[in-house]
């Protein structure tokens, strides 16, 4: 079992591929540490390579997410239902502690209606 973080940008790409696809299952020095070899997950990266929209890369990655967790190839180790804020104390004395958090509170609401 191996502990790893993946590290994504928000539009993933060819980085795919050195963690998931067939061809780095065997390759040591990749980053599929789970070794995935699956036509499926090779299809469905390739097709997010080719995505023109927002839309079609969500609805891909979303794909992809079903096919790796029906795989069991990762299991989640970690979750938090809370966010965490980090602030500098003299930005909290200028502007108001208060209006710091309420900032923070709206983020998270935005975070979590998708917005």
């Amino acid at each position: 079992m191996v502990t790893t973080v993946y590290l994504m940008s928000s539009t993933p790409g060819n980085e795919l591929l050195q963690m998931l696809g067939s061809v780095a299952a065997n390759d040591a020095r990749s980053g599929n540490y789970a070794g995935v070899a699956d036509p499926a997950v090779d299809e469905i990266i390739e097709r997010i390579l080719q995505v023109r929209s927002r839309d079609e890369l969500q609805l891909a990655t979303r794909a992809l997410d079903r096919v790796l967790r029906h795989g069991w190839y990762m299991v989640p180790q970690f979750h938090s239902s809370s966010y965490r804020v980090a602030f500098r104390l003299a930005a909290a004395a200028s502007r108001g502690a208060a209006a710091l958090l309420r900032s923070a509170e709206l983020a998270a609401g935005d975070l979590v209606a998708g917005r």
